[in-house]
């Protein structure tokens, strides 16, 4: 029979309770960014203007006006991705604090996913692909574009913010903990490992 040695049940408890609470940070923060982009596509949906082609007998034209609001998708992206990532960094980095590298990385990794979600929720809430309905449109019907990001760069936009956003959470709440404990300590209250020894 191996030795039992003191505090081994405490520790594995600890490493349990650990494991438990990573993997209800991971699926908070799936669940968050999932809806979040979902929110976010249906935003976007919404307000963005998309470009029309103008059907004409062997082809497609596009006027100056329409030319200028192909650009329309990107910039609303742009912003939606902006609000919604810094937005998503502060809100789950004062939620789920206990592990903060692991809320880092999440927080990366749910900024891609998100990403991803509103670019396809994007393309299943807007038109179909211009170059499939031209055939069916007659000559001076209107062919909208399809709600998708062309600037390749803004794709690093949701995880970017929601990094900063997770930052400051965690600057916040060492900021507040930093305090709590400078006031503690002027007007004589006992610190943490005080109040443990004196517990003993």
């Amino acid at each position: 029979m191996p030795p039992a040695f003191p505090g081994g049940e405490a520790g594995d408890e600890d490493r349990n309770a650990a494991v438990r609470d990573g993997l209800t940070t991971l699926s908070v923060v799936v669940a968050w960014f999932a809806v979040a982009a979902f929110l976010g596509a249906l935003v976007w949906w919404q307000v963005t203007p998309l470009a029309e082609y103008t059907r004409t007998r062997d082809n497609a034209s596009m006027d100056e006006e329409q030319l200028a609001k192909q650009f329309g998708a990107d910039g609303w992206f742009f912003v939606i991705a902006a609000v919604g990532g810094l937005v998503s960094g502060l809100v789950l980095g004062l939620l789920r604090r206990r592990n903060p590298i692991l809320l880092v990385l999440l927080l990366g990794a749910g900024g891609a996913l998100a990403t991803f979600l509103m670019v396809q929720f994007g393309l299943m809430l807007g038109p179909n692909d211009p170059s499939t309905m031209f055939a069916s449109t007659p000559v001076g019907g209107k062919v909208p574009l399809q709600l998708k990001v062309d600037a390749h760069g803004i794709w690093f936009l949701w995880p970017i913010t929601a990094l900063v956003g997770g930052i400051i959470a965690l600057w916040i709440t060492e900021a507040r903990e930093t305090s709590r404990l400078q006031h503690a300590a002027a007007y004589g209250y006992p610190g943490p490992a005080h109040a443990v020894q004196n517990q003993r």
